[in-house]
């Protein structure tokens, strides 16, 4: 039955699915789909922030499924793939960046963790970047550090960004798996399963939230021989995995995974990579919190750019690296005039 409901500034995601479409649909389908991306739930997700679509069709009134049926305008490459990523891997994208960069003359520090951040005033320069053994004046400075680091360096200078310590992560773990050909049995379309949170198992409810079937997804990475799975485990309200270790937490995936799939006979070979404190939560008003502390760190000379702002995929952490970047040099051209 319709149901209307009234919206303000920003709403979570699983107040306007739960309450236009229901709670199956928000609990099996939405959560696993937008709270596993974020590894976060989608009853504490800021749909302003994460889903701003959403937002928007839900304050049409009216049916939420009709508000966000695409307009029909034909898009340039719209039948392409729905995936795109780089045929050396996504890890290859920094050590690119830093080849080219280096290329131009950018010196590049590695393994030196930053001190403090200081104000020079009576300097040439308005900055001086600390490490252990080194000090370095600056112009401007980019953070591109998780949120609460932002507010460690710079919290005594603006309560604005000290409020970025207040900013939660939630941690997670990727299990790639290959496995022969005739070891595992897979649905006969798709390029993966979402699992819904708090799926009944032996041992309380399933720690997989999500496995992608890899050599389907991309293609390029198909071998005659083997299956290409990954496996994403965690949540921010769901650490279990991170007291296992790499052994421990493959034995309990292959279990699950055996479940889901119905047959899985287990890895020739797996990759654990931990991700801790990995996806920033934008929970209600992280958009007010985040536009107060670029408007603050930017009165500094300070750009601010990563996933806590803009973002937690690799295309919006892209586009914020470039936003911080222009607002870096207009800083540094301001100054000189």
């Amino acid at each position: 039955m319709p149901v209307r409901m009234t919206i303000g500034d920003d709403a979570t995601i699983g107040e306007i699915v739960r309450t236009k479409l229901g709670r199956e649909l928000a609990y099996q389908f939405v959560e696993p789909m937008v709270g596993g991306i974020q590894a976060g739930r989608i009853d504490e997700l800021s749909a302003k922030s994460v889903f701003p679509t959403l937002l928007e069709a839900a304050r049409q009134g009216g049916s939420l499924m009709n508000a966000l049926r695409p307009t029909g305008t034909v898009t340039p490459g719209a039948n392409g793939p729905m995936f795109y990523s780089l045929l050396t891997g996504v890890g290859s994208l920094p050590a690119e960046i830093a080849r080219q960069v280096k290329e131009r003359g950018v010196v590049i520090r590695t393994d030196v963790p930053v001190t403090a951040l200081r104000r020079t005033p009576s300097a040439s320069y308005p900055w001086e970047v600390d490490t252990e053994s080194t000090t370095t004046p600056a112009d401007s400075v980019i953070l591109a550090t998780a949120a609460p680091v932002v507010g460690r360096l710079l919290g005594a200078i603006d309560p604005t960004l000290d409020a970025l310590s207040t900013v939660r992560s939630a941690s997670a773990a990727m299990i790639t798996f290959s496995v022969p050909r005739d070891g595992v049995t897979l649905p006969a379309t798709g390029t993966g399963v979402l699992v819904p949170l708090a799926t009944s198992w032996t041992e309380g409810s399933m720690m997989v939230t999500a496995v992608t079937f890899l050599d389907r997804k991309w293609p390029h990475l198909r071998n005659g021989d083997s299956v290409l799975l990954r496996a994403h485990v965690g949540r921010s309200d769901d650490t279990r995995w991170s007291e296992l270790t790499d052994d421990e937490l493959v034995v309990r995936v292959t279990r699950e995974l055996a479940s889901v799939l119905g047959h899985f006979d287990g890895p020739s070979e797996f990759l654990v990579q931990r991700w801790p404190d990995g996806l920033p939560q934008y929970y209600v008003g992280h958009d007010v919190l985040v536009a107060n502390a670029k408007l603050a760190a930017g009165a500094h000379r300070v750009a601010l750019c990563g996933n806590a702002y803009d973002g937690v995929g690799i295309p919006a952490t892209i586009g914020s690296g470039r936003r911080a970047a222009r607002e870096a040099l207009e800083m540094i051209q301001l100054s000189r005039r």
